[in-house]
């Protein structure tokens, strides 16, 4: 390298890179209240993460989600307090976020598994589900980021992502990085 260059290595998650880029406009947000103590908590979250077994299919991501939305009923916990919490998640209007985390062989019981070694997701963009409604509000698939692993298993490799994304009703375009124009199919 030349004098006075700075190398650096930014590798990261999808999920890593919207917890990021959006800090100021979450997927959702997590609201606590205690019925005893009166003590309420707010908690951001950027995107969702959807974990599915290799047996799974992206069919049940709606599922998830409607599980997901539903009010939590918990011990409150606050200084000793026994009282019970109602958490409750306010979904963005704007957006959603979703992270597709595909697990295999002994990662698929792990209660230890990390979003960075998560198996490639391999699915057709058609499969995607186009249309998802979350408490009663509708959402439009718009965009996909995809991951491609990198060619050698070394630790500092670093794979690729690309996007795809919708434009008008029916028409995809793929952005990479690596290419100097936009590819539309």
């Amino acid at each position: 390298m030349e004098y006075d260059t700075t190398l650096v290595v930014c590798a990261s998650t999808v999920g890593h890179v919207i917890d990021a880029l959006m800090e100021k406009y979450p997927s959702a947000k997590d609201t606590s209240d205690c019925t005893m103590c009166k003590h309420k908590t707010e908690r951001k979250m950027m995107h969702f993460t959807f974990q599915m077994n290799y047996d799974d299919s992206i069919s049940t991501l709606q599922n998830f989600l409607d599980e997901r939305l539903v009010n939590d009923f918990l011990i409150c916990g606050n200084n000793d307090c026994r009282g019970i919490k109602t958490v409750t998640t306010i979904i963005s209007e704007m957006h959603i976020f979703i992270d597709i985390l595909l697990w295999e062989g002994e990662d698929a019981v792990s209660s230890h598994r990390s979003s960075e070694a998560a198996t490639i997701f391999k699915i057709k963009l058609c499969d995607i589900p186009e249309i998802i409604t979350v408490k009663s509000a509708v959402y439009e698939l718009r965009g996909v980021l995809a991951f491609q692993r990198p060619k050698s298993s070394l630790r500092n490799s670093v794979g690729h992502y690309t996007t795809y994304v919708k434009r008008g009703s029916r028409n995809w375009e793929l952005y990479d990085d690596l290419k100097k124009n936009a590819y539309s199919f």
